[in-house]
């Protein structure tokens, strides 16, 4: 929900099926007609489309336990005084249990935490929010929406244009919901946290083992921490615990308190901003390619020492040395670059537009040769050196990669893969964004840049094929 992946959403409709599907939808107060029974439903594809104001009494129901009621402008009516209509008095049904509202609104506050409605994490309170966007056969967008609620207001921005534009839900309709909340909070201080019903309980996850067996897992007592995360169920449900840490011949701490280690000066290595960030990326390359080449040659002692070593001056003096040394060769840069780019289009598709997005950014940094590519690099690096936040997005990301994935080895002992993976991937975003540079007249803004990582992110993260993939080249 939180990245606003369409193939989830069609296959959850697959599984309740098109007639009940369509019924719950339409207990939410939105008008269906029977041609509306396709899969396309699940992207919100309708015949007679929905306003703003059936889209707040929606996720108003969402905020209120399930408790459907159609919303009003008007709050009472009165003559002379006497109140002939009172809009509390309109009627409400229950459309969803209130554990099910809650568990939705957990996933819908992970949109705003991480997900495409980031922009409202900067709320001094918790609200859950969607976000939506509806693209055109031409690739333009004619629909932009960001919904986010709390316990005491639903709030619906909705951007729209009949000529097509570039707005994401999670751009302007965000930004612009943002706001309105602020207003809302300097009229009335709202509540920090979201509340949930007492129906539901947290437990911890085994995110290895949810992953790997594809289904929910509790963690185990032994499961490590990086592995743990919290999330909300109704209370009795019987889950699963992951047994995936309590067999020690699958699992070999002493590798894995050394990976512990290597991702700790990896890490510390990534916000050294002393150096440009494709010298940090090469440096966490290169550690791994030791790292595993110890490992095999049965020198696994001999890692802490190579370690210890990894953020000595002299090891990052020769190691930039010998990065920038590459950098400098502009032929073998190109040809490093073309041929690891190329290797994308072996990506198994998650969204329709991916292919799209490759195809022009190859186009447009590579088909028409090095002096072109080395063009476009070196005003792309002199725009960044204006504006530096490029550097620091990417560091993140990498960061973020090397956190999430680089402990994974311990499975399959591929160390220098999962390094592979999480360096080769910020390359790939940073050519991504070389190609809209391009496109845009030599700029670009916020949304851009948030709108390719997301776009990247989606077709890696969730795909275990691709994820495999990223590391096999």
């Amino acid at each position: 929900i939180k990245k606003s992946m369409n193939s989830i959403a069609v296959k959850t409709l697959s599984y309740v099926g098109l007639p009940q599907s369509a019924q719950y939808i339409s207990n939410f107060g939105v008008n269906l007609e029977y041609f509306d029974q396709n899969y396309a439903l699940a992207l919100g594809a309708t015949a007679n489309g929905v306003s703003p104001t059936e889209i707040c009494s929606a996720y108003t129901a969402l905020a209120n336990n399930g408790i459907y009621k159609e919303n009003s402008f008007v709050k009472y009516v009165a003559i002379d005084g006497n109140k002939i209509y009172i809009s509390s008095q309109t009627p409400s049904r229950s459309v969803v249990k209130s554990s099910t509202a809650s568990i939705i609104t957990s996933a819908l506050s992970d949109t705003v935490k991480d997900g495409t409605a980031r922009t409202l994490c900067a709320l001094p309170f918790e609200v859950a929010a969607k976000t939506g966007t509806v693209e055109r056969a031409d690739g333009k967008n004619s629909d932009a929406w960001c919904v986010g609620y709390n316990d005491n207001y639903t709030v619906c921005v909705w951007h729209g244009s009949d000529n097509g534009m570039s707005e994401r839900g999670g751009g302007y309709p965000a930004m612009n919901n943002k706001k309105i909340w602020q207003n809302i909070n300097d009229y009335q201080s709202q509540p920090k946290s979201l509340t949930y019903c007492n129906e539901v309980e947290w437990k911890d996850i085994d995110t290895y083992a949810t992953k790997k067996y594809k289904q929910v897992m509790l963690s185990s007592q032994n499961t490590p921490i990086e592995y743990r995360k919290a999330e909300i169920f109704p209370i009795g449900v019987n889950i699963e615990t992951s047994r995936c840490f309590d067999e020690v011949e699958d699992f070999d701490f002493m590798l894995y308190s050394c990976l512990l280690d290597a991702r700790d000066v990896m890490i510390e290595i990534l916000q050294n901003r002393g150096l440009s960030i494709d010298v940090r990326a090469g440096m966490v390359l290169g550690l791994a390619f030791d790292m595993e080449k110890r490992l095999n040659d049965g020198r696994f002692f001999t890692i802490e020492e190579l370690l210890d070593y990894a953020t000595t001056t002299d090891a990052l003096v020769k190691s930039s040395a010998k990065i920038n040394s590459f950098l400098s060769d502009k032929t073998r840069v190109y040809k490093y670059m073309k041929r690891k780019f190329e290797t994308l289009i072996k990506l198994e598709p998650i969204s329709y537009d991916w292919i799209n997005l490759y195809s022009e950014a190859d186009y447009i940094l590579y088909k028409k040769g090095m002096e072109n590519y080395t063009d476009i690099s070196e005003k792309f690096d002199a725009y960044n050196k204006k504006d530096k936040r490029f550097d620091v997005i990417l560091e993140q990301i990498l960061v973020y990669f090397v956190f999430t994935y680089f402990c994974g080895a311990v499975y399959d002992s591929n160390i220098y893969g999962k390094a592979k993976l999480c360096v080769y991937s910020v390359y790939y975003i940073k050519e991504l964004l070389k190609a809209m540079f391009v496109r845009n007249d030599y700029e670009l803004t916020q949304e851009e840049i948030e709108d390719i990582v997301i776009r990247y992110s989606r077709e890696l993260e969730h795909s275990d094929i691709n994820l495999g993939k990223i590391e096999e080249f």
